[in-house]
């Protein structure tokens, strides 16, 4: 989401880490932008590192549809996932499980 996405540019930045941490937001989903995203990878070498983040569970958001999309055009290389584990619930209906979930979402970001 673009919350998440401006919030994770913030702490990049607080991190000092906007030459080593690129952040891509993938706007559409279907169809799915093969072309833009190729296009996208490009910018980058061979060995970087490609990372899915989102802010929703694991099991819950975009991840399982565009890992498989994303693995097509890295050949070899591995795309990673950062962002919630799975849950049953959307929410976890505690306010400190909540915040420590996104700290945790925030320390493997910037582990990138």
């Amino acid at each position: 989401s673009s919350g998440i996405n401006a919030e994770y540019g913030d702490e990049r930045e607080k991190a000092g880490l906007d030459d080593q941490i690129a952040i891509t937001r993938v706007e559409q989903l279907h169809p799915f932008p093969h072309q833009l995203l190729k296009e996208e990878l490009a910018r980058y070498g061979p060995n970087t590192e490609v990372c899915w983040a989102q802010e929703e569970h694991k099991n819950a958001g975009a991840w399982t549809f565009v890992k498989p999309r994303i693995q097509n055009h890295l050949g070899d290389r591995k795309i990673s996932y950062v962002g919630r584990s799975p849950a049953a619930s959307a929410a976890t209906g505690n306010k400190k499980l909540h915040k420590s979930e996104y700290a945790s979402m925030i320390k493997d970001f910037l582990k990138l």
